[in-house]
């Protein structure tokens, strides 16, 4: 009887607390319509005001800033990369030889071309490990599907038969990853190290690759 009432008081409380909330998203809701049916007004008054250059030189900081705050990541991540990348592959390589195929690319191409020598490289391995029948590929997978996989699956193949471990396999998600911060996050700048650091990480795995 007791737990009875108190399940009651909490069912009341919890009405007015539910009833409170909806006030509150009531409100929030019409001071975000203030706000938006004031936006407009806003910027005109401050384009009339302040002239439309000025606006535009700011609005274009704001950017940077925004931007700069990418530019740091893909920096410190590449770098770390990199470091990982010597780690794995056990000694400080020098990689100018094969570095060669980047010099005359951008650092956006680099990382982009880089990327994809590093899944291509994936897929071949793959591809070996199912001929010699290392990896089985579901019933409803062919070779022609195996063309079609991303870096993700085809890493996820190799790591599942323990052909590569999970220091390996991290690195490649986030060399992935900054490779698709390179590719959605437009209009940041990558720098030379950043991308030498990119694509030096890309080759120590690669260089594993095919050892599988």
């Amino acid at each position: 009887m007791i737990y009875f009432r108190f399940g009651e008081r909490f069912c009341n409380i919890h009405t007015i607390s539910t009833s409170k909330k909806a006030k509150t998203m009531d409100f929030l809701t019409f001071l975000s319509s203030v706000i938006k049916s004031l936006a407009w007004p806003v910027l005109l008054a401050s384009v009339l005001y302040y002239g439309r250059n000025d606006l535009f030189k700011l609005i274009r900081t704001i950017k940077s800033i925004k931007y700069d705050k990418f530019e740091m990541m893909f920096e410190e991540q590449a770098a770390e990369a990199a470091g990982e990348a010597e780690n794995i592959s056990g000694k400080e390589k020098d990689n100018s030889e094969r570095y060669k195929d980047f010099v005359f690319l951008s650092p956006y191409e680099t990382v982009m071309k880089s990327y994809m020598k590093l899944e291509d490289s994936l897929r071949n391995a793959v591809r070996r490990k199912v001929d010699d029948g290392t990896i089985e590929l579901p019933s409803h997978s062919h070779l022609i599907r195996l063309e079609t996989m991303h870096g993700a699956t085809l890493m996820r193949l190799l790591y599942k038969t323990g052909l590569v471990d999970v220091d390996f396999a991290a690195l490649h998600d986030n060399l992935r990853n900054l490779r698709n911060m390179a590719a959605h996050k437009h209009n940041f700048e990558i720098s030379q190290d950043a991308a030498k650091n990119f694509a030096d990480s890309t080759i120590a795995l690669i260089d594993k690759l095919e050892e599988i």
